[in-house]
Parts: C-alpha cells; structure tokens; sequence
C-alpha cells in the first residue's frame, strides 16, 4: 500500500489517457523547473515507448529494468545512485532499452521503483504511457499533484472526460488531478473554456503552440532549460513554485499545492 498522499514530498504524475498530447514534454519542462530548486527525480514509466533519453539528450548506463533487478536482490537498494544524471540537476531514471526487456517487468515492479524513490524524500515527477492502467492509476494514487494533460482538440478532451468517469467509479478523488492545456493557442475549434468546462477543471498550465518546444525537443533539451526566463518557461517555473510552495499567491494557493499543506 502506498504512503498517504499527505506524507509524501511533491510528487508529479504525468497522465493522458490519449498519445500525442505532448505529455513527455510537459513532464520534462516540470521536471526542470523544479531541479532549479533543488534535487528532482525524472522517472519514465512508459516502458515500452518511453523516450525521455532522447529528449534529453541521456546515455544511461541503468534503466528502469535494472532498478527493478537490483531492488529485487536488495529492497532497501538505493536507486536514486543509477540514475543519470542531467545538467539542469535532474536525475532520471530512463525506460528500458527495448521491448523485450520492457515485456518482463510487470506494473507491481514499475510501482516499487517510485515507492523506493518515494522515501527519499525529493520531489519526483513521473512520466506515465498513455492509457488508463494499472500503473497510471498507481502513479495517481502515489502523487500529490497528479496533472492531467489535454490539447484543444474533441479527441483528447473526450478521452479526458473518460479517465475522470474512471477515476470517479473506482472511489478516486478526480478532483485532486491538475489540468494542464498543451497547444492552448492552437485554434482547433475548442477554446481553454470549452475544455474546462467539458472536464469540470480550472486549468492549472496553459502551454501555448509554439514550434519552440518541438526544436528543444529535436535538439535534446527543454524550454524550461534552454531558457527559464523566457516567455514559454514562465508558466513552467510559476507551476513549480506552486507545487514546491513557493507561490506569492494568497494563502489558499499554497494550501492546494504545497507539500506541507
């Protein structure tokens, strides 16, 4: 059983129940965001088609796979030592190198690795594969600031609404997930208030379409760390502060996103 959410760091899970949101993307630029502040852990859940080793430009030594092996020899093992790391301050822990050692692990195995790294005590942020299972709802359950990820589009607003409905039916709290906007500006028909109201939830990160974040990606990097001051990475940064409890905001605002709270 998982810790309560309460007594964990800031945990960020990444989901989107539909491909091509630019989930990976909104989890690496987090991610960088709060390694500005201090020790941040970056672990791909995605086992199978997890590729945040290239989109951040990584040669890792030890994956995902090799974490669940030497926690099965020793469950006390520190796994935060194999992870690479980054030059923001991130640390990641990259999927596996091919499908077949991706088809051995099970989601109990994916699950164990985020709660070993749990008890370190660092915020984490974990990117999942797209989808609705075991191990996304695992990764809600274990996240004090589970974010959903959607674009202006029907498809991805509908498969949204889906995972709420999932959520609510088995017991969970939908409402404690974060909505994040990708391509906000992209002008597909929906507007950020359709999908706000369709979902049922204020959005907590507007990303714009911008080609910026498709060349940072290409050229293995992120907005976030190419440029923490710019006007793309601005709403990174303000996120993290809210999450770690560093907002200027009122009171309320901290209450929602700090870890203490």
């Amino acid at each position: 059983m998982s810790a309560p959410v309460a007594t964990l760091p800031p945990v960020v899970a990444v989901l989107s129940p539909k491909g091509g949101t630019g989930k990976t993307t909104i989890a690496l630029n987090v991610a960088v965001a709060l390694a500005r502040h201090g020790d941040t852990g970056l672990v791909d859940l995605d086992a199978h088609g997890g590729d945040l080793e290239y989109a951040l430009r990584l040669h890792p030594i030890q994956r995902l796979d090799d974490a669940i092996r030497r926690l099965d020899g020793d469950p006390h093992f520190d796994v935060s030592g194999i992870m690479t790391p980054h030059p923001s301050g991130l640390r990641v822990l990259c999927a596996p190198a091919s499908p077949i050692d991706a088809d051995r692990l099970q989601a109990p195995d994916l699950l164990r690795v985020v709660d070993r790294l749990l008890r370190d005590e660092k915020p984490l942020v974990v990117d999942t594969a797209t989808g609705i299972d075991e191990v996304t709802i695992g990764a809600f359950e274990r996240s004090t600031h589970p974010v959903l990820v959607t674009c202006t589009d029907v498809a991805s607003v509908q498969a949204g609404r889906k995972f709420l409905d999932t959520l609510e039916a088995l017991g969970m709290d939908a409402t404690r997930l974060r909505l994040v906007i990708n391509r906000a500006t992209a002008g597909t028909g929906l507007t950020v208030a359709d999908v706000e109201d369709v979902l049922g939830l204020e959005a907590s990160l507007r990303v714009p379409d911008d080609r910026r974040f498709a060349r940072a990606i290409n050229v293995g990097t992120s907005i976030s760390e190419f440029d923490g001051s710019s006007d793309l990475a601005r709403p990174f940064e303000e996120f993290a502060d809210r999450v770690l409890g560093r907002s200027s905001g009122n009171g309320d605002e901290r209450k929602r996103w700090g870890r203490g709270s």
